[in-house]
């Protein structure tokens, strides 16, 4: 039960704070002009959509997932839990993340390869 209250807990801090938005979510940030002049990323299959959206953002195509100190994005389902874990390195540390990895058995997940800006 301490867990599930725990994992509540930084599901709400998550969401407070904006921390994460996954690829489909991206194209409404972009359509609220939220994402000007940032770096960002998205899934490969809506590459092109976000190009139209978007004028003076890079979308990082190679990446799978980006941190530009306003949103964490990420480039598709596995590579959102790379962004998961990334955001529990932001909040609780990287050994947590790293605990956290070991637990869900997420192999060559390293905490230091990301792309942040």
């Amino acid at each position: 039960m301490e867990q599930v209250r725990q994992a509540r807990n930084v599901a709400i801090l998550i969401i407070k704070q904006n921390l994460y938005y996954p690829c489909v979510l991206v194209r409404y940030l972009a359509k609220a002009q939220l994402l000007d002049g940032l770096k960002l990323t998205t899934n490969r299959h809506a590459i092109n959509e976000l190009r139209e959206i978007i004028g003076g953002s890079e979308i990082m195509q190679e990446a799978r997932y980006t941190d530009n100190g306003k949103f964490i994005m990420s480039a598709g389902v596995s590579a959102g839990i790379d962004a998961s874990l990334h955001v529990v390195g932001k909040l609780f540390g990287v050994e947590r993340a790293k605990q956290a990895a070991t637990i869900m058995i997420v192999q060559g997940h390293k905490c230091s390869n990301i792309i942040v800006f």
